[in-house]
């Protein structure tokens, strides 16, 4: 048997109120007995009035401030009294209020204070290490330049830098050397009883035969066996400028600083040697005669190429002391 089988509902065993009255009122008219008189209900209409809320609120409101001014007529001294004693208590409540303001502008200043100088402790040590970062860099960039000079610009003949560089002609050969080292090397050669080559010249370094000095005058211009060698010169004049420039700076703030810096590190042997290559410095004096006298010597011999004598051979070959 099914759950809705065996629910019962309430039609079934009571029936509802309606139903009830209806089969009451039909037995009633069905007995001869009993008649039934139907009374008319009485009615009564109530008028009620309806105030919103905040209406009623704004009315009692309004009484209490009519209670209040009607007891300040009656009461004035009191009323004058109260106004004063709130006066009282709103100074009395203001004056701690100034006191926090005075003391929280005494703190905020001395904390801007501490701001500013902690700002300036900051920019020195921010310039210090500045500085001391560009020093660093600046010595590092000379060490790397004099590298660079000893190591590409050096004569292999008097193992020294190179001074108006000047190249052999052969074109098999082509190494560089100053100019007074490769005249020096080329007139040694010549014999000084007849001022004459009997053999040709070779190269220190390869090897390679240079073209034979004719003896019959006047000798052709290509015979001359040495040509300038301006894509190295400007290099070299370049990087020793750079050299001279960066070493008179460095000893101009090592000046700057000797009175305030007195334990400061003594320079290494190498920036010695750096040091000597500024304006006026001893291996850039001598560089700069070298270079002066090579310079000369090649324009006199390279002039008078084509007509030089024996004797006068002999002659630049006693001046260049050999």
């Amino acid at each position: 048997m099914s759950d809705a089988a065996s629910r019962t509902t309430r039609s079934a065993t009571k029936p509802r109120r309606s139903a009830r009255k209806t089969s009451e009122s039909n037995q009633v008219s069905t007995s001869p007995s009993h008649t039934t008189i139907k009374m008319p209900k009485s009615i009564v209409f109530v008028e009620l009035e309806l105030r919103p809320r905040a209406k009623r609120r704004k009315v009692a409101l309004k009484d209490e401030e009519d209670t209040k001014e009607a007891l300040r007529d009656a009461h004035p001294s009191e009323e004058v009294n109260r106004s004063k004693g709130k006066q009282k208590e709103s100074i009395s409540s203001s004056s701690p209020d100034v006191t926090t303001m005075a003391k929280a502008k005494s703190d905020l200043a001395k904390r801007e204070k501490a701001v500013k100088k902690r700002e300036l402790e900051l920019e020195a040590r921010l310039e210090e290490q500045a500085t001391r970062l560009a020093s660093e860099h600046e010595q590092q960039l000379l060490s790397h330049n004099y590298a660079q000079l000893e190591a590409n610009f050096s004569c292999a003949l008097c193992y020294d830098i190179l001074a108006c560089p000047y190249t052999l002609v052969p074109p098999k050969c082509g190494h560089t050397f100053c100019a007074i080292c490769a005249l020096k090397w080329f007139f040694s050669r010549l014999h000084r009883e007849c001022g004459t080559w009997h053999d040709a010249v070779d190269c220190p370094i390869c090897r390679s035969y240079l073209i034979l000095t004719p003896e019959r005058l006047p000798r052709p211009s290509w015979s001359f066996p040495f040509t300038p060698n301006r894509a190295m010169e400007g290099l070299l004049v370049d990087l020793v400028n750079q050299l001279g420039k960066g070493a008179a700076a460095k000893e101009g703030r090592k000046r700057k600083r000797s009175g305030e810096d007195e334990g400061a590190d003594q320079p290494n042997d190498k920036l010695k040697l750096v040091n000597e290559w500024r304006e006026g410095g001893t291996s850039r004096l001598e560089w700069e005669a070298r270079t002066r006298r090579g310079r000369e010597e090649m324009a006199d011999i390279a002039t008078r190429w084509c007509n030089l004598k024996p004797t006068e051979l002999v002659t630049i070959k006693n001046r260049l002391e050999l």
